[in-house]
């Protein structure tokens, strides 16, 4: 006696049997699955009726059926479509049906509003690496960050150690100043640029800014007072909530954090946030194209306004003649964005690889 057949087995097509769902008299087919298909025809063959009434009503149908009575109150039911059996069919998306007018920085993903849910998972989810050594991000430990503050004071001369107080937050901020004065420390660093305590302070309040607070200065010579650097950053990571920037003379910036850089080089990131992940935002684009992910001429004396209609409209009036961007190579994200991977077995790990999936 030949063996039975299991009723749901792996597939690589959905296999459609008597379909009679409006227009669609007792209809038969196989789907490809994991392909792009193209459902044609002349209207009123039933188009809509096989891609939206019966396979995306009953793949939506089939996931509700699969969670608990509880879930399933908050979700308005579907009718089961007319067809005899459907197999191999799995949960279904809709994209709607809409006319959308998007800018140079759309896609698919921005469109349908795919790539905020995209945003959060990397931002909960995902694992930087070191774009170094292709190491995973950990946490340091106090003794690893003085370690490596000494080998930087040596190589590029006295450090202002700085704890992060607001990141990409906009506002007045003139509270920081305050609370800086009332703590004993003397200056502040917003966007930048250095400011006194004990001056008036207040930046932009529609703007976004990232202001630290100077905690202390490394020397060269701080390092043999051991306790003194290490009682240094105990405070600037105390102060900063596990972050702290140390800054030189020239203006270069490095981070260290208690709770991620790379165990080889010391390379560290800020805690993952959703708009890390948005070109449309300067905390996540890449600063060679500003999230276009396409280089373009832009006249210097409109470069400085800053306004996004000015980059709108240089970007439209050179179709066909657009770059794509060396530094992102089209992915408009930057650096530390494109390093976070996800643990997905089978599917892409990295935003970049997912705009070509």
């Amino acid at each position: 006696m030949p063996k039975s057949q299991p009723w749901i087995t792996h597939t690589d097509q959905i296999e459609i049997i008597g379909a009679r769902e409006h227009n669609l008299k007792n209809v038969s087919l196989d789907i490809p699955r994991d392909r792009f298909v193209v459902v044609t025809g002349v209207s009123g063959s039933g188009k809509s009726t096989l891609a939206f009434d019966i396979l995306f009503s009953e793949g939506q149908r089939r996931f509700l059926d699969s969670m608990n009575a509880y879930a399933r109150q908050f979700v308005e039911q579907m009718a089961r479509p007319d067809v005899d059996r459907i197999i191999g069919l799995p949960p279904t998306v809709s994209i709607e049906q809409r006319n959308s007018q998007g800018g140079g920085k759309s896609t698919v993903g921005t469109v349908t509003e795919i790539h905020q849910f995209l945003r959060l998972l990397f931002a909960r989810l995902g694992t930087p690496y070191c774009p170094e050594c292709n190491l995973p991000v950990q946490g340091q430990t106090t003794d690893t960050i003085v370690q490596s503050l000494t080998l930087q004071v040596r190589k590029r001369g006295r450090l202002n150690i700085l704890a992060p107080m607001i990141r990409n937050r906009k506002g007045f901020h003139s509270d920081i100043a305050e609370w800086a004065l009332k703590h004993g420390y003397q200056r502040l660093r917003a966007d930048g640029e250095w400011y006194q305590v004990d001056q008036p302070f207040k930046l932009d309040r529609y703007k976004e800014h990232d202001v630290e607070v100077e905690v202390g200065l490394l020397k060269k010579t701080d390092f043999s007072a051991t306790q003194h650097t290490q009682s240094l950053v105990e405070t600037a990571l105390e102060v900063g909530k596990g972050i702290l920037f140390a800054v030189d003379d020239e203006g270069e910036v490095s981070m260290h954090s208690t709770q991620q850089a790379c165990p080889s080089c010391g390379y560290s990131t800020p805690p993952l946030d959703p708009k890390l992940f948005s070109y449309h935002s300067s905390r996540g684009w890449c600063p060679e194209c500003r999230g276009f992910g396409e280089l373009f001429y832009v006249p210097e004396k409109e470069k400085d306004s800053g306004a996004d209609a000015v980059e709108e409209s240089w970007f439209h009036r050179q179709e066909g003649k657009r770059e794509p961007c060396p530094s992102c190579h089209g992915s408009r994200l930057n650096q530390l964005a494109r390093s976070v991977r996800l643990s997905l077995r089978g599917y892409p790990s990295s935003l970049p690889e997912m705009s070509g999936y």
